[in-house]
């Protein structure tokens, strides 16, 4: 469980959810307790910023919104969001997206490219 933790930031119930999948049998109260306690340690790390002059470096990431479904073509569909932050200026281009096969995440960088007029 505290590899999760180290490798991105799941919540309590996601956590709970993975338990389970593999025959965990507790509540959510404890889960959650320990998922706190570990968060407040992982924020006390110290973040190392480091600064790129313009146009040479962005960072894109994938989130997705275990609580949010989208009804697109007669079904629901999980969301998910693509974001992308220039290194300098800290600009931010997002795109919500349904399916995360290999087309959308290259459309997605295709369309923040453009959004930015170039590519870092």
């Amino acid at each position: 469980m505290a590899e999760w933790l180290d490798e991105a930031p799941y919540s309590a119930l996601r956590i709970l959810e993975k338990l389970q999948e593999m025959g965990f049998n507790g509540g959510y109260s404890t889960v959650n307790a320990y998922v706190s306690s570990r968060k407040m340690d992982l924020n006390e790390k110290a973040a190392v910023r480091f600064e790129k002059m313009p146009g040479k470096q962005g960072q894109m990431d994938w989130g997705f919104f275990e609580d949010h479904l989208v009804y697109e073509d007669g079904s629901w569909k999980k969301s998910y969001c693509f974001l992308m932050i220039l290194g300098y200026s800290r600009i931010r281009y997002i795109e919500f997206v349904t399916d995360m096969s290999t087309n959308p995440p290259f459309r997605c960088h295709q369309n923040a490219f453009r959004f930015f007029g170039r590519i870092p």
